[in-house]
């Protein structure tokens, strides 16, 4: 409501100064994602790049979204444009109209999304990643790189996320990540390789807000349960119990139960006497 002699636009800066800075950031890069999504439609359309557009389309999508928990790399806009100008058959300093806007946008939303990335940081929310360059155009790469390729740079990203986390918390491992398999069942005998699909991931992102229970029952009546905390996991049964309730029945915190071995030994060679030295005789 306006009181006497206040305006619109007075009310709306009102509205604007309550808002945290990551809250406008959050609005602005919202906005910032629809544009750059708008623009990169506009030139697959115009620019005559079918065979790129639904590739290119992933990626807008993916980076448009506020919700991405890692910094980001203007780098990603050379790429795009020596490949845009190489598939029109264009030179490498053309000036394509409707790719310097897309170029101009990609830039801009990147800028701003690290900035949000940084006030993120600042806030102290959890799972947030700070990645070098070449990791975040490895993250990008994943769009239009081949199935193999990708697969390749997700490992290489987990174990960076998971070097990460392990020294965040001072090298006590956590849960980084759980996933449920369906495999389809093989008859005795047959050797083909199983096929299998992943049913659901449960990531150490997911595990801050939520816990997750897995439940097993047994037609005895026997009935075991695993908890799903980021510390690891906790079993309880009742297959000692005389009334049947659960009991705690150990836990795993994925603690390594093989030495680590040094990455290189030093071999220590027997010291070579005086007379070793002189002896040059030749056995016959």
């Amino acid at each position: 409501m306006l009181n006497s002699g206040d305006t619109m636009d007075d009310k709306n800066n009102d509205n604007i100064s309550n808002k945290s800075e990551l809250d406008v950031l959050k609005e602005k890069l919202t906005q910032s994602g629809i544009e750059l999504i708008s623009k990169g439609d506009y030139l697959c359309a115009n620019a005559n790049l079918l065979d790129l557009k639904e590739r290119l389309s992933k990626f807008n999508s993916y980076i448009a979204k506020p919700t991405i928990k890692h910094n980001h790399s203007g780098a990603i806009a050379a790429v795009i444009k020596r490949n845009v100008l190489r598939k029109k058959k264009e030179a490498a300093d053309a000036k394509v109209p409707s790719l310097e806007s897309y170029l101009t946008a990609l830039t801009n939303h990147i800028e701003l999304y690290n900035l949000y990335i940084n006030e993120r940081l600042k806030c102290r929310h959890v799972g947030i990643y700070v990645y070098p360059k070449e990791i975040v155009m490895m993250q990008y790469q994943v769009f239009f790189a081949s199935n193999e390729q990708a697969k390749e740079n997700f490992d290489i990203i987990d174990e960076v996320k998971k070097k990460q986390i392990l020294e965040k918390n001072k090298g006590k491992p956590t849960i980084f990540k759980v996933m449920f398999i369906e495999r389809e069942a093989k008859k005795k005998g047959d050797t083909t390789p199983a096929k299998s699909k992943v049913l659901k991931i449960i990531t150490e992102a997911d595990l801050v807000f939520n816990n997750y229970t897995l439940v097993t029952e047994f037609t005895n009546g026997v009935k075991r349960t695993e908890d799903i905390y980021p510390a690891g996991l906790y079993f309880k049964d009742n297959r000692t119990s005389e009334d049947g309730k659960l009991q705690p029945a150990g836990n795993f915190k994925g603690e390594l139960q093989v030495s680590i071995k040094p990455e290189f030994e030093i071999i220590e060679e027997p010291t070579t006497t005086k007379e070793d030295k002189n002896d040059n005789s030749i056995e016959e």
